[in-house]
């Protein structure tokens, strides 16, 4: 027997679900495509609303600024990337995030005891408890400066 719980996500999951939504977001953009190099160096800034509607501080505001290598030409590219989630069923999120769902399992014994199960994306239509309603979206904008 295996039971979906449905249970919160944990700070952790928000956090890495966040992330993941970026490194998609970004990894849409040609201009980050494996073959091409930048021999010139890199700056970002980036600023983040995060939306925590349950938490005793429901909105989360961050910015974060970076870089690697010296910047030696000035830069004529600026990629704009948005990521946006909506709320969704906990579970649905760790899946299409490829984190673990925690399942309820009964032991040989008799026993139940919670695990972590990753599901591949494509396992996630027709589950019981986890509808397949994907509401995300990402968009990646070129601009020249």
């Amino acid at each position: 027997m295996q039971q979906t719980q449905g249970k919160p996500l944990s700070g952790e999951e928000v956090r890495k679900t966040i992330v993941y939504d970026i490194e998609r977001a970004l990894s849409l953009d040609d201009n980050f495509a494996a073959h091409i190099a930048y021999t010139g160096g890199f700056s970002f800034h980036a600023s983040l609303v995060i939306s925590l509607p349950s938490a005793v501080n429901s909105q989360v505001t961050r910015s974060v600024t970076g870089g690697r290598g010296e910047i030696l030409l000035p830069s004529d590219t600026v990629v704009t990337v948005e990521a946006e989630r909506d709320v969704e069923p906990h579970d649905h999120v760790r899946i299409d995030t490829e984190q673990p769902v925690p399942v309820l399992v009964e032991t040989a014994q008799g026993q139940i005891k919670e695990e972590f199960i990753k599901y591949a994306k494509k396992d996630l239509a027709g589950k019981p408890g986890i509808p397949r309603q994907k509401k995300n979206t990402v968009r990646g904008i070129d601009a020249a400066q």
